[in-house]
């Protein structure tokens, strides 16, 4: 039987996500550079020191916004996949369930933002562990199905996951992406079904 978590636990499980919620925002309205760690923590109306132990700096806090956004998103996206009758179908509705998470203006910001706060190296880490991760499994499972035969599923997951967040990027400039969606869901589809055999 697992224990209760003890008042200090609960203390630094709420300020943390009072800091990544009050952080999320800033970094939205303000991006990666224009952001204040005055403001944000103003905001909290904790000490500048729960920030420091929390995060450490800037940073730390941004990293913590964009993984945790990650780890939502891969939430949502195993669920989708979850609900499909076979792995094949999984990977479309993954896919179109990242994309529909792209239109939301907030999460995309945060996305966008990570490519200037974040090396490369850094943001390949972080989805590693969330998104990325999640495709490799599944890849791995189609090879082994039958799937994108003689093709090595680290290399297969990168093109994918590499297809699909530049167009969720995209969506920054089109004039309507939602009304885009369904053309480029379709389109993603039909290559992959193409690769895949």
């Amino acid at each position: 039987m697992s224990k209760n978590p003890g008042p200090n636990k609960k203390n630094l499980d709420h300020t943390n996500k009072l800091f990544l919620s009050k952080a999320k925002a800033e970094f939205v309205k303000y991006g990666y550079g224009e952001a204040s760690t005055n403001r944000i923590v103003e905001q909290t109306g904790m000490a500048r020191g729960s920030l420091y132990y929390h995060f450490g700096d800037k940073k730390g806090l941004f990293t913590a916004v964009y993984k945790n956004l990650l780890n939502d998103i891969g939430q949502k996206v195993q669920t989708r996949m979850d609900a499909q009758n076979d792995h094949w179908q999984a990977l479309l509705a993954g896919i179109e369930c990242y994309l529909g998470q792209c239109l939301n203006r907030s999460n995309r910001r945060i996305i966008l933002e990570a490519y200037k706060a974040l090396s490369y190296r850094e943001r390949v880490g972080i989805q590693r562990q969330t998104l990325l991760g999640k495709m490799e499994e599944l890849i791995t499972t189609l090879i082994e199905e039958g799937y994108f035969k003689g093709h090595d599923p680290q290399v297969v997951s990168v093109f994918i996951y590499g297809m699909i967040t530049e167009t969720g990027r995209s969506f920054e400039i089109l004039p309507d992406a939602k009304a885009a969606l369904p053309h480029i869901v379709k389109s993603a589809h039909a290559m992959l079904t193409k690769m895949a055999q």
